[in-house]
């Protein structure tokens, strides 16, 4: 075996022009796609999920917004004495 940048391999018994490489090719646009949650059991999505967000920083505030008024999905807030808000999805 031998390293090379790609990984271990194992040592040419014979000269380089005595060798073909070749390679197979998948396009994404034709050998992809995202799975749903129903194909792969996702378990968030069975039993739900919660979500913690600090609403004093702009990030927290543009993730509650979009739980509340985007999402389209039924969620329940709980506020955390430490001032942040955990969403239940």
């Amino acid at each position: 075996m031998i390293h090379t940048p790609q990984g271990m391999r194992i040592a040419p018994v014979g000269p380089a022009a005595a060798y073909k490489t070749y390679a197979l090719s998948s396009p994404l646009a034709t050998h992809f796609r995202e799975a749903t949650c129903d194909e792969v059991n996702c378990q968030a999505q069975a039993n739900g999920w919660r979500t913690t967000i600090d609403e004093s920083t702009e990030l927290g505030q543009r993730q509650a917004y979009y739980i509340r008024s985007q999402s389209g999905r039924s969620f329940r807030e709980e506020r955390l004495p430490d001032g942040l808000t955990r969403v239940h999805l």
